[in-house]
């Protein structure tokens, strides 16, 4: 799921579930936020999403 957009960067937060295939009992193995960040040749963070999509394209 993505949870928040900026400029250079995009947030999303994945939840992973597991299934005992003894009990078929699903389990929430690890629930996280990973934040991308777009760099240029430099290294600086650059407007990717801003300048390549409509913000609202992407929620």
């Amino acid at each position: 799921k993505i949870d928040k957009i900026g400029n250079s960067s995009i947030t999303i937060r994945n939840t992973s579930i597991g299934k005992s295939q003894s009990r078929k009992e699903l389990k929430e193995i690890i629930d996280c936020k990973i934040t991308y960040v777009c760099l240029d040749e430099n290294g600086k963070p650059f407007p990717y999403f801003k300048d390549h999509f409509e913000l609202q394209d992407l929620k």
